[in-house]
């Protein structure tokens, strides 16, 4: 079903109606999803005993319950060993329950519903679809969309070189030095894969010009008094940012208008980058260029203060880790090009 809407999504395409083809190629990639979820959190037993449920990931906890041969569950986290998942409860709602399960024991073994053959066809379906829907958010100027649907793709298929291109152009669009180095990334992955093509060539030679020219006006803004921690904070460069607190940087210097590293990290909207100026002990009082201090602006935009302003922070708790996909390594979204800060 998933593929018939990917064909009706293309007629739609080359008949002109973008809207149409974006809500086939949208509810293609649903269904295929749910093949994929399937595959990653269910699984049935077999063998001929049953399969106790235990209380924590230890077979010294307690027994909660005893599933017999032939029942199906939905899992979620799963043990550092690998060699326990954490239970969900059956109505599919995704909450976790205290019980754990042993992958393989004692005359049973929990395996995966899906086949692996039909988890790798729906993979290459959402590939695809994911691509059409980055191709529909190019045409319709939506350069976030296209981010997170050629993202999607290549974390199914790190080396997929329309997802690589896709993105980079997408990424030049949103104008800051983060996503245009992201863009320089991709379109040298893509130049690996296919050395010939003459559009990814021309991309990157046109991407590598628009990253200096952002690098001199950053120099220009400098000399107008703006320091480098802020203009790496308004522009969301999360690791330039991070390097140059290790360096010591001003954390509260001001620039032009009575801006501040923190006030401009608010007024991006970046959550990660205003927490870690405020681990930095940046002041939340000082206004900004506008008059507002950063807590104003994070309140203004209605994002979620970090904790860490009203009160310290707790010491994270004991996490058991996410489950991961049984039947591939773990793929990181092609982030070897492409980290989405600087």
């Amino acid at each position: 079903m998933a593929e018939i809407q990917k064909e009706m999504g293309n007629a739609s395409m080359k008949g002109g109606d973008v809207d149409a083809a974006a809500g086939k190629y949208a509810e293609g990639l649903r269904m295929a999803n749910l093949v994929l979820q399937f595959h990653i959190y269910q699984l049935r037993l077999t063998g001929d005993r049953a399969s106790p449920a235990f209380s924590g990931p230890s077979a010294d906890s307690t027994v909660v319950s005893q599933l017999e041969q032939g029942a199906l569950v939905r899992v979620g986290n799963q043990s550092e060993d690998g060699e326990w998942m954490q239970l969900q409860r059956p109505d599919g709602s995704g909450e976790l329950v205290e019980a754990w399960i042993k992958i393989d024991g004692d005359g049973w073994k929990w395996e995966q519903v899906v086949p692996e053959e039909m988890q790798r066809k729906a993979e290459k379906v959402c590939v695809a679809l994911n691509l059409n829907l980055a191709q529909v958010c190019l045409k319709q100027h939506d350069w976030a969309g296209t981010v997170a649907h050629a993202t999607h793709a290549l974390e199914l298929d790190p080396d997929n070189c329309k997802a690589l291109f896709r993105r980079a152009v997408a990424s030049v669009n949103l104008v800051s030095k983060k996503w245009v180095m992201g863009a320089v990334g991709d379109l040298m992955n893509a130049s690996l894969i296919d050395p010939t093509d003459r559009d990814i060539h021309d991309a990157l030679k046109a991407t590598r010009q628009q990253l200096r020219e952002i690098e001199r006006s950053w120099k220009e803004a400098e000399a107008e008094g703006w320091s480098r921690l802020m203009l790496a904070s308004r522009e969301q460069c999360s690791e330039e940012v991070e390097s140059l607190l290790e360096a010591r940087a001003e954390v509260d210097g001001l620039g032009p208008g009575g801006a501040t590293a923190l006030t401009l990290a608010a007024e991006a909207g970046s959550a990660d980058l205003v927490e870690l100026l405020l681990g930095a002990r940046a002041s939340v009082d000082l206004p900004g260029a506008g008059g507002a201090t950063a807590l104003a602006l994070c309140a203004m935009a209605r994002r979620r203060w970090p904790a860490c302003c009203c009160r310290p922070a707790p010491a994270p708790a004991p996490r058991a880790r996410q489950a991961r996909r049984p039947c591939s390594s773990p793929r990181r979204a092609a982030t070897s090009g492409w980290r989405g800060s600087c």
